[in-house]
């Protein structure tokens, strides 16, 4: 029994030892850096030289005494007198055979389609709102059935303009604040 005292001892001193010596050091080991990356040489920068433009001098302005000086003997003219137009300001007229003005571009190829979608969804957000019982509402469920009815509002503009695609936009928003308005 009393070996077995002296090697737990022994044993227990050994590794107080082990573990001192760790702590025995002043400084931490840092790794050792390695070499220095080689990173490439940046592109060269070719910039064009402008080209030269040539400078033109315009010819001053001829300046008549008569212009410079306004005539004090004309009395002003009153306002509701139209002022004479010089011919080179007013633009020519469009000639009769002009092309008429480009169709609007429609990115749907069924638009007629679209739009009765588009209203089915107006439709059935108006018919969600319609079952709230507004008085009955929080704040926050109140805006929710305000905001919704002015993308009703808006889907209803944008589809008189035939902007389909955002009408549609507008109206799938709709409809998702009208179901969730308890």
């Amino acid at each position: 029994m009393l070996v077995m005292s002296r090697i737990a001892g022994l044993a227990l001193v050994a590794g107080i030892a082990t573990v001192g010596s760790g702590c025995a050091l002043v400084h931490a080991r840092a790794p050792v850096p390695g070499p220095p990356l080689d990173a490439p040489a940046p592109p060269p920068r070719d910039i064009p030289a402008p080209s030269p433009v040539p400078v033109v001098a315009a010819p001053p302005p001829a300046v008549e005494p008569e212009a410079a000086a306004p005539d004090r003997q004309t009395p002003p003219r009153p306002p509701s007198e139209p002022v004479p137009v010089p011919a080179a300001a007013v633009p020519p007229a469009a000639p009769a055979g002009a092309p008429p003005p480009a169709p609007t571009l429609q990115t749907t190829p069924d638009v007629d389609a679209a739009i009765r979608r588009v209203r089915a969804v107006l439709d059935r957000a108006s018919r969600d709102l319609g079952r709230v019982n507004y008085a009955g509402l929080r704040v926050e469920a109140k805006t929710q059935y305000d905001t919704a009815r002015r993308f009703i509002q808006q889907a209803d503009g944008a589809l008189a303009e035939r902007n389909v695609a955002y009408a549609s936009q507008l109206a799938d928003k709709a409809a998702a604040l009208a179901e969730g308005i308890r």
